[in-house]
């Protein structure tokens, strides 16, 4: 009966821990689906010059936690500019509207096909249970790939947020 009764416990156990590893793997599944869809949003905002919906989609500052805010600190990335600073930039329509919505052939707007089919690097991070993630658009110059443009986003609140904007060459 003990044998029984320890076997059941140790079969349990196994299934609980399986099921715990399963749920944790699938959340973090969902998360990257959301920024796949994020990154389709993101592109369909900057081919179609709204700038309205694009400042709708940065982090706002009372948006941060005291822990996500340190978790940034531990994780390396290039942190250039602050969304209020960009958006305010944009509203300006300053060189950094200039690269990523104008029709110049250096803009990001420019560089998006319609078909969806465009160079671009997408790395998630996580450290201590926050999110960080890169999207990096390239461009081909003399058959080698150059990234050009990079935005930093955080998953806030269940849902992704720009954090910042990164430049590669100009």
């Amino acid at each position: 009966m003990i044998k029984n009764t320890t076997k059941n416990f140790i079969i349990s156990f196994a299934c609980t821990i399986l099921c715990f590893s399963i749920s944790c793997s699938s959340n973090e599944m969902n998360i990257q689906k959301k920024l796949f869809k994020f990154e389709q949003k993101l592109t369909s905002i900057i081919k179609s010059h709204d700038t309205v919906e694009f400042f709708n989609i940065f982090l706002e500052a009372s948006d941060t936690n005291e822990e996500e805010l340190s978790s940034l600190k531990d994780m390396s990335f290039i942190y250039e500019f602050k969304p209020e600073y960009i958006k305010r930039s944009i509203e300006k329509k300053t060189a950094i509207y200039g690269r990523i919505f104008s029709s110049n052939e250096k803009s990001i707007a420019s560089f998006l096909p319609n078909d969806g089919n465009y160079d671009v690097d997408i790395t998630m991070r996580s450290y201590k249970d926050n999110y960080i993630a890169d999207i990096k658009y390239g461009t081909i110059d003399d058959y080698k790939e150059v990234y050009s443009i990079e935005f930093v986003l955080i998953y806030n609140k269940g849902e992704w947020k720009i954090l910042t904007i990164n430049f590669f060459e100009i």
